[in-house]
This record gives structure tokens, C-alpha cells and sequence, in this order.
């Protein structure tokens, strides 16, 4: 080809690693019995996440329900972050008995579970594992601490300590001497943070910091910023992927995840209340379609059964949890566009539904904009799988669930091809340009190839322009490089028609 000019070459290679891409990830945000709420933690399993954030709450179980469906579905990697309100205090403790000052350490984070915290320290155990006489004179008794068994002692120390959380230790210290060694003990753990002491080279002194005070606040948290507060706590950097929030049906509520997804580029999956009917579900998609962010989420009901936690029993749970696992199971085949219903939408773990909608109130549902999971010969099924956008609006186009789910994948894998060409010089042989459009195209293609692109070619498909209308001269003066893509996302069955037809033995068949 003459230059100047453009080139563009197509390429398949990997995104930038240090860009997120996976759609199949779960964001799970609830109230939890403890764990950070100032951010997000990443867990693939239920025991990592009762390691943080607790054991199972009685009064709000769809945290946790949540998760434990999620993970017996197929879900993969999930954030979860923790909901309080300003009614919930962390626990405090006062540590002036151990370092001979005014020191107070405080819960890790909120709830009544910092009440079974307890700050220990006791003088180095000796051989017969018992107590011995500190560097003051004071001779310690035997304590839980002095009888761990420790395989080296620290010359140097003179005094342990441990942070026992409901009768278990749960943080031990190597052998520490000043009042400056065990704040940044403490703060060097999960459960305990001090932010400062007084007279910090001071030594410390046998003795035992109950903590007491903390509070749950209201569960399920109410304050009007809780959940938009523990939303931002999940930043765009994560990643895309499906945010859901079992339990909380409020229009409010939904608003402020909807706003969440069309922000991070995620997709939100929302739920009606347990006892909401096709009437209740209809009101509810009424008031948030026609929301510039409707096509970023969508509305599903009824409630799922799952096994209990105890042999014989069972237990009622949102269906949001159930869906994020589904469309992680569907996006491990790699083709975020497949719709996560019917056959690929056929659960492992849920038992039945908690109601029964006809299939006219099923199909009334699904053109006012709610979702519905039915029975299908027995197998217990996703059955739609549609955005809260009006097909009758000005998003039509944003109908179908899939076509968003697609549009989250292209925009987190053009993403990463772009992060490769922030500050990449912009040569006047369009060099940069074509492999930045090459970069895209490499995208596109993939795509096409999995059906997920609709054409007969893949011209008909999609289109990747880096050209001079896009990259004009003054834009590259400017230092802007761009890309325009044109995509034709492929539908899903909805309806499929099959037309019998009786022949009479003597009518031969065309």
C-alpha cells in the first residue's frame, strides 16, 4: 500500500493483563454479621467468604444465601461488599491495663461481632508453660497465650500477645517488648486497629482488653446512601461483570444500581420482593423503564427454593444470585451474547420456585420488562432474558439482556486494547492507527466467529473505522487517537414455530 495512508491488519492476541475482562464475574453486595465495608473483597468460595465477612445473619440471610447459591451454580469469582448504615459502631477496647497509658483500639469494622473481641498480653511463657516474671517484676499466671507452644523466642521480647475473637485465637504475636511493637501487631491483623498510643516506647504490662459496644445498625441497612456508598466502594477498575443485591426490591434501590452498572459498565440484576406478583413485578419495571440507564439491567422474578442448610429442609432465595451464576457459566464457553436461559439456563442446584406464574402472566411479564424463571418438564429454568428497555423506546435496540452483556465484553476488551496506545506516538504513515484498528478488529472477529456478530460476512457484521474521517489531522495534533465500531449484535429465539403440515398418501412431498 503507498503511504501516507492506512493500514489495517486484524489480530487476535490477548488484551493488556493488567485490564479486566471477564464478564463472568459476580458483584454481590448485602449485609454481612462483619468485614470491611469501605471496600470489596474478591472470594471463590463460601469458606472465604465466611472467613471475612462471618457466619450466616438469622435476620438478613441473602448475603450469605446469596453466595452459597452463586458458588453451587457455577459462579466463579464474586466481590462482595458489605451494606451498613450510620446507626452501626465498631467495638472499642481500652489498652491503657497493657501499656500503662491511654491507648484505645477499636473493631476492625462495625457490627456486634467486635464485642467478642479480646486483647491479651502476657510475659513470654517459659519451658514449663507457664507464666514468667516480666522485665517490670510483675509475674504473669498461666493464660491462654502462655500455653501455645512456640518453636523460637525472640531474645529481644519480653512479652506476647494474642487477639481472640470469640474464644479462638485468631492473631499471635512473635515475642514484642514496647507499647509500639504491639500497635503495629495489632494494626498488622484483620480484626484490631489502633491509631495511636501514648508514650509508644514504653513497656507493656500483663494484662487483658475486652472490647465492647459495637453495633449492628439496622438490617437490612435503610440510610438513603448505604447502598450507594457500598456500590462505589466497587470501582470500575474490577472489572466488568453482574452486580446483584439479593433481597433489596425498592425502587430506590434499583435506580441506584442501575446508575452503578451504566457507570462500571456492568449489568445489573435486580429482584422483586418474595411475594411480588406478575401485578406487583409490572409496576415495579413500569417506574424504571425509560430510564437512560433501563437498558443496563434487568428485572426478574419469582424466588427460587434451594436446599437447606440442614438435611431435609430448604430455604427461599432471590433469583438474582441464580442468574449471576448462570451467565458466569455461559461465559466460560466464551460468548457473553448466548442468552443464559432455557438450556443455558437449566439449574444445578435450585429445587423449585417459591411461586407459579401461568405462561399468559409469563409472557404479559416479559413485554412489560420482567424476567421470569418457570418449570420446564421439571427442570427448573431461566425463561427470558430481556433489559428493562421499552422495545417500543428509544432504546429498542437494547432489548435483549445478551446484547448488553455484549456490549459490556466490547467495551471492556476495546478497553484493554486502547490502555496499549495511551502515549504511543502517532507517526504521519498511520502505522499506530492500523494497529490500534487492527487491535479492534481482532476483537470484532473473535466474535463473529462464535455467531455472536450477525452477518454473512464479516463486513455485513461489523465495521472498525480508524480512517481519516476519524482520525483527522487536527485530532492527532491534538493527541487524540480514535476508533468508531459498528456491530450488529445477533437476537435470540424468543418464539420458535414448527408448522405441521398432513399430506395425503397419494400427494407426493416437493
Amino acid at each position: 500500500m503507498s503511504r501516507p495512508g492506512v493500514e489495517v491488519t486484524s489480530s487476535a492476541s490477548a488484551p493488556a493483563a493488567g485490564v479486566p475482562t471477564d464478564t463472568g464475574v459476580g458483584f454481590l453486595v448485602s449485609e454481612f454479621a462483619q468485614g470491611p465495608t469501605d471496600r470489596p473483597t474478591r472470594v471463590t468460595s463460601l469458606d472465604e467468604l465466611t472467613s471475612t465477612y462471618g457466619p450466616r445473619l438469622a435476620s438478613w440471610p441473602y448475603g450469605y444465601d446469596g453466595a452459597d447459591v452463586y458458588f453451587h451454580e457455577g459462579g466463579g469469582a464474586l466481590y462482595v461488599q458489605r451494606i451498613t448504615d450510620s446507626d452501626a459502631q465498631a467495638a472499642s477496647g481500652d489498652l491503657s491495663a497493657v501499656t500503662g497509658a491511654a491507648a484505645t483500639a477499636k473493631a476492625a469494622n462495625a457490627g456486634v461481632w467486635g464485642n467478642d473481641l479480646v486483647v491479651d498480653v502476657v510475659a513470654t511463657p517459659g519451658g514449663n508453660g507457664v507464666g514468667t516474671r516480666s522485665s517490670k517484676g510483675k509475674s504473669s499466671g498461666p493464660t491462654q497465650a502462655s500455653l501455645l507452644t512456640y518453636d523460637t523466642l525472640a531474645a529481644a521480647g519480653a512479652h506476647m500477645a494474642t487477639v481472640t475473637l470469640a474464644g479462638s485465637i485468631v492473631q499471635t504475636s512473635v515475642p514484642i517488648d514496647t507499647v509500639q511493637d504491639l500497635v503495629d501487631f495489632l494494626n498488622s491483623g484483620e480484626y484490631v486497629v489502633v491509631s495511636a498510643a501514648a508514650n509508644p516506647a514504653a513497656e507493656l504490662t500483663d494484662g487483658t482488653a475486652p472490647f465492647t459496644g459495637g453495633v449492628d445498625g439496622t438490617v437490612p441497612a435503610s440510610g438513603a446512601d448505604s447502598l450507594p456508598n457500598a456500590l462505589a466502594a466497587m470501582v470500575k477498575e474490577l472489572g466488568p461483570g453482574q452486580v446483584f443485591v439479593p433481597g433489596h426490591s425498592s425502587v430506590e434501590d434499583h435506580g441506584a444500581i442501575l446508575a452503578h452498572c451504566a457507570g462500571a459498565n456492568r449489568v445489573a440484576l435486580l429482584d422483586g420482593a418474595r411475594t411480588d406478583g406478575p401485578q406487583e413485578l409490572t409496576a415495579g419495571a413500569t417506574v424504571l423503564r425509560g430510564a437512560q440507564e433501563d437498558r443496563y439491567g434487568s428485572l426478574w422474578g419469582p424466588w427460587a427454593v434451594a436446599p437447606g442448610l440442614a438435611l431435609g429442609t430448604s430455604r427461599v432465595v432471590p433469583w438474582s444470585p441464580v442468574q449471576a451464576a448462570l451467565c458466569a457459566r455461559v461465559d466460560r464457553a466464551g460468548n457473553p451474547n448466548q442468552a443464559a436461559a432455557g438450556q443455558w439456563g437449566e439449574c444445578q442446584y435450585i429445587t423449585d420456585l417459591d411461586q407459579t406464574f401461568t405462561p399468559d402472566d409469563c409472557e404479559a411479564l416479559l413485554y412489560a420488562g420482567v424476567n421470569t424463571a418457570r418449570n420446564v418438564y421439571g427442570s427448573i429454568q431461566a425463561y427470558a432474558f430481556r433489559t428493562l428497555a421499552d422495545p417500543a423506546g428509544p432504546r429498542a435496540e437494547w432489548r435483549e439482556l445478551n446484547w448488553s452483556r455484549l456490549n459490556m465484553a466490547l467495551v471492556a476488551e476495546g478497553t484493554a486494547v486502547a490502555q496499549d496506545y495511551v502515549f504511543s506516538q502517532l507517526d504521519g504513515r498511520g502505522h499506530t492507527i492500523a494497529a490500534f484498528g487492527g487491535g479492534l478488529t481482532g476483537i470484532c472477529v473473535k466474535y463473529y466467529a462464535m455467531d455472536a456478530l450477525f452477518g454473512d460476512d464479516p463486513t455485513e457484521a461489523f465495521s472498525v473505522n480508524v480512517g481519516p474521517q476519524v482520525n483527522t489531522i487536527e485530532k492527532l495534533a491534538d493527541g487524540i487517537l480514535s476508533a468508531v465500531l459498528l456491530v450488529r449484535m445477533s437476537p435470540h429465539a424468543e418464539l420458535v414455530r414448527v408448522d405441521i403440515v398432513k399430506e395425503s398418501v397419494t400427494v407426493a412431498l416437493a
